[in-house]
């Protein structure tokens, strides 16, 4: 599994995603937008997911778990694919919330 980015914050741009997709460049048919939240994502997905939009920005597990008012074991078990968040929409929307601001104030 592959992940692009589109990353947009201003007015009038595409909305912020990360995009699910094979080696080939086709999608695997799971978008994390604005507009549309996947509700049925593996541990290992989420994971993959949680780790890449960290890391994306340059932040810790630690960081990310006070960012998003969690701690850093519960964060630890999302990354690692051991556990998936109870109210997955919520955190995955915390993270690209969290995501959004830093990629915004980094280009100010």
């Amino acid at each position: 599994m592959v992940f692009t980015r589109n990353v947009s914050v201003g007015e009038g741009e595409k909305p912020f995603g990360i995009y699910f997709t094979n080696e080939n460049g086709k999608s695997d048919g799971i978008r994390l937008d604005d507009e549309e939240v996947e509700e049925d994502l593996t541990c290992e997905e989420f994971s993959d997911y949680l780790k890449f939009m960290r890391q994306s920005v340059q932040m810790t597990r630690k960081q990310l778990a006070d960012a998003i008012d969690f701690n850093f074991d519960t964060v630890a078990r999302w990354e690692t694919g051991k556990r998936l968040p109870s109210k997955i929409n919520t955190i995955i929307e915390a993270v690209r919330n969290e995501v959004k601001l830093r990629i915004k104030y980094k280009s100010v």
